[in-house]
């Protein structure tokens, strides 16, 4: 059922008319049926309406802030289009046989065992059990089936459970890595990290070039919320292990309001002071495993409350403003500023240049020794680091040119806001056993 149609019947009561920005296909959160949906605005939020004929009606916030989301939409449109693809290829995910033939991230799950159990966790990994690891064959099976299908360019970043638990996980880097792939990092909760500093080393001897990892605040009550015990002293000590192997670390909070949302600025001085490249904040999204009080499809927490969150608390330092869409993708799932770390303050790269002349680079997720060397922008070429051009799309995958430092926020769609239009243009794929390529926000809420 249309919307407008419901509005007109006697359940309209259940869902509040709101002024309609663009119309789309979702998913009943109930029963996951394609339905048709509305993304649609009150005036200072964004969300998206559907009404299952069998469910009912639903509502999911998917901006908290309408400026800032009509922000993020007029900075370029995606680099791909969707286009038509046949079940066999492996871009085909079964929701719909268009999609954006074009992938900048291949996370593959080798393990499903975990060494916690966090009462907040996407991937809902039970405790130490779970179906049995992929093995050394069925990865390498998937990777090659990757490889023939994008090449070796694209990073492929290792994940679970936690991909420090699988046995053979020094045989898998190093077979990625043999085959010529220039990217290579994983998720982590650091646990292990922490505990065997050698094994840090035994990583990054093996190919692995950085770790995505789990860091949600600087106190203990954050993590006792978030993680179900405190586990700062580790999450530091994890820090410490991967810098002295010569891995790159990108701290990936989980933003909560009423937990960590009060605690940004923090998090970034902390980064910033403890050598990391950068942050990637990931607004909760009540998908996988999460206590009930985060089940609030209209509270969640959305990209424009972290980028405004930023900015009240850096007095301005850094502004929601200097923070652009990456339109790799649709332009509504990710936004990064690139900064310059220069006498203790961050200085968006985008206050000294012209967002024009540096659109490409965000558009292609460069990373900081790809800046510094485009002439064009004429910034101290001295910085980087780098001793070979630097083919990595992205910027997470590399060591970070000194000085410089990168601050993403990435949002996952859950059952309530999934928008079928930003699926087709997802760019971030789970990499199946089977090699299959399959947008990560569809595999979390339908496919896993």
């Amino acid at each position: 059922m249309r919307i407008d149609q419901f509005l007109k019947s006697e359940n309209k009561d259940k869902i509040s008319p709101k002024k309609v920005i663009n119309q789309t296909e979702s998913i009943c959160p109930e029963c996951m049926q394609r339905i048709p949906a509305e993304v649609v605005t009150d005036g200072k939020a964004v969300y998206l309406q559907k009404v299952c004929p069998e469910h009912g009606p639903s509502e999911g916030l998917v901006w908290s802030d309408l400026e800032l989301y009509q922000k993020a939409c007029k900075e370029g449109s995606p680099n791909a289009k969707p286009e038509p693809v046949s079940p066999g290829n492996p871009f085909y995910y079964g929701l719909c046989n268009q999609v954006a033939k074009r992938s900048c991230l291949a996370i593959l799950e080798i393990t499903h065992h975990c060494n916690t159990n966090c009462p907040i966790c996407i991937a809902k990994t039970p405790h130490q059990k779970g179906k049995p690891p992929l093995t050394l064959k069925q990865i390498e099976r998937a990777v090659e089936v990757f490889q023939d299908t994008v090449g070796t360019k694209v990073p492929i970043q290792l994940s679970g459970g936690e991909p420090t638990l699988h046995e053979e996980i020094l045989k898998i880097v190093e077979m990625i890595k043999n085959r010529g792939f220039e990217s290579l990092a994983m998720d982590s909760n650091g646990l292990l990290l922490a505990r065997r500093p050698y094994l840090a080393r035994a990583l990054k001897e093996s190919g692995m070039d950085g770790v995505f990892l789990q860091f949600d605040g600087i106190s203990s009550p954050v993590y006792e919320k978030i993680r179900g015990r405190n586990l700062l002293d580790e999450k530091i000590r994890a820090i410490e292990s991967c810098q002295k192997a010569g891995l790159s670390i990108i701290i990936q909070p989980t933003v909560v309001k009423g937990v960590n949302l009060d605690e940004l600025w923090d998090i970034v001085q902390f980064a910033v002071n403890a050598g990391t490249a950068g942050i990637d904040f990931l607004p909760f999204t009540p998908t996988g495993r999460y206590p009930s009080w985060g089940e609030d499809p209209i509270s969640r927490t959305t990209i424009s409350d972290v980028i405004k969150g930023i900015e009240e608390q850096s007095a301005g330092e850094l502004k929601a403003a200097d923070f652009y869409s990456v339109p790799c993708q649709d332009q509504r799932c990710a936004v990064i500023s690139y900064l310059l770390i220069r006498e203790g303050k961050l200085l968006p790269l985008t206050r000294i240049v012209d967002y024009s002349k540096v659109k490409s680079h965000y558009g292609n997720l460069s990373n900081w020794d790809t800046i510094l060397k485009d002439p064009e922008l004429n910034l101290d070429s001295q910085s980087c680091t780098c001793s070979s051009p630097c083919c990595c799309k992205s910027p997470f995958y590399n060591l970070k040119a000194e000085g410089y430092f990168i601050i993403g926020c990435h949002s996952f769609q859950d059952r309530w806001n999934f928008d079928l239009e930003r699926a087709r243009l997802c760019c971030f794929h789970e990499l199946t056993s089977e090699g299959r390529l399959v947008p990560f926000c569809y595999y979390n809420i339908v496919r896993k």
